[in-house]
């Protein structure tokens, strides 16, 4: 079911124009700059499989990022993002931590977990895509209790001080990196053959 129209008396984020520009930019560079890297190393078959691959992944982000939006209503909290709307009832909502994780190799970046009057996560709302100011209107409009780290900390201390809140690939940053370096490389393999048989 897709979230009703926010009304006038809604609050409703979603990421600066800039913010979106700049990721797909970042994006777009990467796909070029892999791709003649390729292309000098190892062929245009390659070339051309890694860079089609980086341009399907380009374009899932730029779906991603023009549908990004947090809406809160008076009786919902709504995430749109690439698939189906998130909506948590507002009544659940009880408790915000906000956290600056701090990921392997890259910048900290902030997070709000809504939790409910149990302490489990109703919702986790990401602030690599929104700026520090929205997510500060985001939570005085909410009118929760705030908690969390008052310094970054990595998620494996997170999850340590908070347990139950984070999923296990955030957990495990190294092991998903491996994994996920591993399917690249099988699927441009399996782009440079069938590119060879196919030619």
């Amino acid at each position: 079911m897709l979230p009703l129209p926010p009304t006038d008396g809604d609050l409703v984020l979603r990421p600066p124009r800039s913010t979106v520009w700049r990721v797909l930019t970042s994006a777009a560079v990467i796909t070029v700059v892999a791709a003649v890297v390729a292309w000098n190393r190892a062929g245009w078959a390659v070339a051309l499989g890694g860079g089609l691959l980086l341009l399907g992944l380009a374009a899932v982000l730029a779906v991603h990022m023009f549908r990004s939006s947090i809406v809160l209503t008076p009786h919902e909290i709504v995430v749109t993002g690439l698939g189906r709307p998130r909506r948590r009832p507002r009544a659940q909502a009880a408790h915000v931590l906000r956290a600056t994780l701090v990921a392997p190799r890259g910048g900290p970046y902030h997070n709000l977990f809504v939790l409910d009057a149990y302490g489990r996560l109703l919702i986790r709302l990401h602030g690599t895509h929104y700026t520090y100011t929205d997510l500060d209107r985001l939570v005085r409009a909410m009118g929760l209790p705030v908690g969390g780290p008052d310094r970054p900390v990595t998620a494996g201390v997170f999850a340590r001080m908070y347990p139950g809140i984070l999923p296990w690939a955030e957990r495990h940053p190294w092991a998903v990196a491996f994994t996920a370096g591993g399917a690249v490389v099988l699927l441009i393999l399996a782009a440079f053959i069938s590119v060879t048989v196919l030619w």
